[in-house]
């Protein structure tokens, strides 16, 4: 199965409550955090952190050189899940924080959303915080308004039904899997026009599609959002799968070759991929907010201290909008490589310039200086250790 097929397909299934079919159950990584939410003191940075935290997370890229195993699509879902609760968390906080703003009302809508997405992708550990919330937000019933997460498990059995009846068309290529899921959707759009499973699902092939049938299906449901057939809101939903495709596509098109980044570090020290040629290096798009960067900062520390004196070092893409807690954290952390910052959050040049999504973002890059993995919070230290073993062409 490629990339794009099982992206697809695995996306519509996630919008009928069952990601990748997988029957196996998610292992959880706990309940609600009590820890401190790191969500910033000013509302209007905080809101901004919240609209960032509702970007899912992308596939790994080594998916577009192998099928993902069950334990892969698992590993996966855990990660969107565990996003999903992130994103909850800071809204929680922000309605805790700001009672009197204006967006109060939306992050508490947020954080009953995220939280279903949660318990729907397998935490059932978030089950009673989502019951103590008041559930999972209701649209106006089968001929609702999309923008919330409502269950029908009618439209959840046709979505699956049509994911599978794409599958039997695997052995005739993409192509036909994409097109038979095209058509199994627009029959079920027929029946529940308003509902959002479908839509959802349509706007997963969209952003799996190439990019002329893509903007052609994008083009559609934004003219559904404008005619009032869909939610107007939803619209922010298709601008951010733009965004994804985009990023997506830029991803795939660094792949493999040699990835060109210098700057000048927060600490004055120039960087230079092109100078680093014969190391193994991590690229490491974080911030100091993002609970999930934090969490995964004692494996990368543990990796740098093991392997450094072999040749491994890493870059820090910051994605901080104030310089003096990234320097007292990367302090106090003991994180002794090179920053950059420029204090634009999810503006950041280098974000934006490579098409990042979603934190943490590690990528890897090989001795000769090529993109060689862009998933590398999985078993970093292995993977740097090999990338050391085989050396430069």
């Amino acid at each position: 199965m490629t990339l794009r097929l099982a992206m697809t397909l695995g996306l519509a299934l996630l919008a009928g409550g069952s990601l990748f079919a997988v029957d196996a159950p998610v292992p959880s990584p706990g309940g609600a955090t009590n820890a401190p939410i790191p969500l910033a003191a000013d509302p209007a940075a905080a809101w901004k952190q919240i609209r960032a935290a509702l970007n899912p997370p992308l596939p790994p890229a080594e998916w577009n050189r192998k099928a993902p195993t069950k334990e892969d699509q698992l590993a996966f879902r855990l990660k969107m899940a565990t996003n999903a609760a992130f994103a909850a968390d800071l809204a929680r906080e922000y309605a805790t924080r700001f009672p009197k703003d204006a967006h109060v009302a939306e992050a508490i809508t947020i954080r009953r959303e995220m939280l279903t997405n949660a318990v729907k992708l397998g935490l059932e550990t978030r089950s009673k915080e989502l019951a103590d919330a008041g559930g999972p937000p209701t649209d106006e019933g089968a001929g609702g308004a999309v923008g919330a997460v409502a269950v029908d498990e009618p439209v959840q059995q046709r979505i699956s039904l049509a994911v599978a009846a794409a599958r039997r068309k695997q052995p005739e290529g993409d192509r036909a899997v994409f097109a038979e899921f095209e058509s199994q959707l627009r029959r079920i759009l027929v029946d529940f026009p308003k509902r959002q499973e479908p839509w959802n699902a349509l706007l997963s092939l969209a952003q799996q599609e190439e990019p002329e049938r893509g903007e052609k299906l994008l083009k559609e449901i934004e003219a559904a959002a404008d005619a009032g057939t869909i939610s107007p809101d939803f619209k922010k939903t298709i601008a951010m799968a733009r965004k994804q495709a985009e990023a997506m596509r830029k991803q795939r098109e660094r792949f493999g070759k040699p990835l060109e980044l210098a700057f000048k570090a927060v600490d004055g020290r120039s960087v230079d991929l092109a100078a680093m040629k014969g190391k193994v290096v991590l690229i490491d798009f974080w911030a100091t907010w993002c609970g999930p960067c934090v969490g995964e900062l004692p494996h990368v520390l543990e990796a740098y201290h093991k392997l450094h004196d072999r040749g491994f070092e890493i870059v820090g893409i910051s994605l901080d909008q104030e310089k003096d807690a990234l320097e007292q954290f990367t302090k106090k952390r003991g994180m002794p490589w090179p920053q950059y910052f420029d204090g634009e959050g999810w503006g950041n040049k280098f974000a934006q310039e490579f098409g990042i999504t979603g934190i943490p973002a590690m990528w890897l890059i090989d001795r000769d200086g090529k993109l060689v993995d862009m998933e590398a919070r999985n078993d970093l230290a292995g993977k740097v250790e090999r990338l050391l073993a085989a050396g430069s062409k």
